[in-house]
């Protein structure tokens, strides 16, 4: 295994929860995060391709939560 290889599957993983805790406070970054995921995803080790799959799950929840929370209190 070369040192690149090692550097992708933990640096790479990291950065994108990294941009998701931006994504807290300013809400742009998701997206980045969760393309960068989705492009990692399909040439990744099985650990790594874990990461990528919550990273991409906790998008979409946080997105459908994120319409679902804005409809109830737009239309309540």
């Amino acid at each position: 295994m070369d040192d690149s290889t090692t550097e992708n599957e933990t640096g790479l993983p990291t950065l994108i929860y990294a941009i998701y805790f931006v994504a807290l406070f300013t809400g742009i970054p998701f997206l980045i995060g969760v393309i960068i995921a989705y492009l990692a995803r399909g040439e990744a080790r099985p650990i790594a391709r874990s990461h990528y799959q919550h990273q991409i799950t906790i998008f979409w929840r946080v997105f459908l939560g994120g319409i679902l929370g804005w409809a109830l209190i737009g239309f309540g």
